[in-house]
């Protein structure tokens, strides 16, 4: 008898024992005008039945779940042991045809090699009979010139397949050496195949004698189980009860879960060292004519992140990272490409646009897909950006970072003013400036630095003009558009500019 029969049937007879007492005073002590008192005891004990019934239920029900688990995983373990030994019985198989094709033909070749080897000897005496004759011949001048010509031709196509036989019979030895290596070595992984084999045949009869004995276990557990069942009807609709009090729990503990990771502050470290390994890279390539129409190149790259907002996906980085120059009036480029990149992945992008709280701050559109295939975190816009009092702040060109407070600054709601005199340095360089990108306490993207003080929050990435890549806009049109974004920066506050 197992452990966990045993157990069962214990269980069984104390939840007898407990139905069958009675728990009442003596009669001779009870008194006569106070019925109740009985009743309670009763419906107490009752009570205690039924609590107990509950746990060993419970306790009978993880059991059987418990045993039908290892039941299936013991049963997938036999189906890939099975699977396993057919494998090995095909690769037995064709090794064994192999060593019979490869014996089969050694024997092939070595008849090939006695016969080449007559042919060479009888090759070696026409030769010499032939040399005999031409020497006979030339001494005796008893031959004629074209008798001679013919003993030549022949003497010499003699010895031309005397050298063809004698490479043959190279050939045919070095086959024949291959061929003997093969076959040692289709011996020995035909040795290994038997001994994987028999190996395997072992496991899967262990496998199948354990899956017999926890199929009768099972059995057994489930006979008890039902016997157990039946004295706990009455508890159907109160578990049901308590499985929904549970589930309400547990939505409860969910939420207030969520709402402590929401919560949670995270060290400038960690962000810090997540965000380095999430990083892509922006890559600009602009070209216009100069003095004298001379090209100008200019190119420039810059670390950045991929952020989500509303299902929109998006690379981002501050306009003095590009090419790209505010001024009036505006100078555009006759060509323009920008491309992202990260390790081996690489793909153009169709199009730069600029955010409608801020020009400066460009965004690259890119599709859910074509976000995905950089294998990084795609970092969430923050949605409670002021719930905290510092951000962190990670250089966009430079591998700084480090902590600050920040202000709300009632006359210039889109932003918030990064507090320099509270700035706490966890590297060895640190100058914020524009560009910076600004991630709050949960790791969450606050916005980007609009200059060296202000920072842009990003709540939304609604945009108000763009540019499109691989020369499909004008230079005239793309400066006439910079220089209009000028004019609009021109009209902020100085603090803001």
């Amino acid at each position: 008898m197992s452990r966990s029969i045993l157990i069962i049937i214990t269980d069984f007879w104390i939840l007898s024992l407990l139905v069958l007492a009675k728990f009442d005073a003596p009669d001779v002590q009870r008194p006569q005008t106070n019925p109740t008192i009985s009743l309670q005891g009763t419906s107490a004990g009752e009570k205690d039945v039924v609590e107990v019934l509950k746990l060993a239920l419970s306790e009978e029900q993880k059991r059987r779940d418990a045993l039908a688990s290892e039941l299936s995983a013991t049963r997938q373990n036999l189906d890939l042991r099975e699977q396993t030994v057919a494998a090995r019985e095909q690769q037995l198989r064709a090794l064994q045809q192999s060593l019979r094709e490869k014996e089969q033909l050694g024997v092939r070749l070595a008849e090939q090699r006695t016969n080449l080897i007559e042919q060479m000897i009888l090759a070696q005496t026409n030769v010499v009979f032939l040399r005999d004759q031409l020497q006979t011949a030339s001494t005796e001048s008893l031959l004629t010139q074209e008798q001679l010509k013919l003993l030549q031709t022949q003497l010499a196509r003699k010895e031309e397949e005397l050298a063809k036989t004698r490479q043959r019979v190279d050939e045919l030895d070095r086959q024949r050496e291959s061929t003997l290596m093969e076959k040692a070595q289709l011996s020995a992984q035909l040795q290994v195949v038997e001994t994987e084999k028999r190996l395997v045949t072992q496991q899967v009869s262990h496998l199948s004698n354990e899956v017999q004995i926890v199929r009768a276990e099972k059995s057994t557990l489930q006979q008890h189980a039902i016997q157990l069942a039946q004295g706990v009807d009455a508890l159907a609709e109160k578990s049901t009860a308590l499985v929904q009090g549970v589930d309400a729990l547990a939505e409860k503990s969910t939420a207030l879960t969520q709402e402590i990771r929401e919560n949670r502050e995270l060290a400038a470290n960690a962000i810090f060292a997540e965000l380095a390994t999430n990083r892509v890279t922006l890559r600009f390539a602009a070209q216009r004519k100069g003095l004298f129409g001379i090209p100008v190149q200019n190119e420039k790259t810059v670390q950045t992140i991929l952020v989500s907002h509303a299902n929109q996906y998006s690379a981002l980085c501050h306009v003095s990272d590009t090419p790209l120059t505010f001024s009036t009036p505006g100078f555009g480029f006759d060509s323009f490409q920008v491309s992202l990149e990260r390790g081996t992945v690489a793909r153009p992008v169709a199009k730069v646009m600029f955010l409608s709280i801020d020009p400066r701050i460009l965004i690259v559109p890119l599709s859910e897909a074509e976000a995905r295939q950089f294998g990084v975190r795609i970092y969430q816009m923050a949605a409670d950006p002021l719930k905290f009092t510092e951000a962190v702040l990670v250089g966009a060109t430079e591998g700084y970072y480090g902590e600050s407070k920040f202000q709300i600054d009632l006359s210039a709601p889109l932003y918030v003013r990064m507090d320099r005199s509270s700035f706490r340095i966890f590297s060895s360089k640190f100058n914020p400036s524009r560009g910076d990108l600004v991630l709050s306490k949960t790791g969450e993207l606050l916005g980007v630095m609009a200059n060296n003080q202000y920072c842009a929050v990003l709540n939304r990435l609604n945009t108000i003009g763009e540019i499109a890549s691989a020369s499909e806009t004008s230079a005239s049109a793309m400066g006439s558009m910079l220089s209009r974004f000028d004019r609009a920066l021109q009209q902020l506050p100085m603090k803001l500019q």
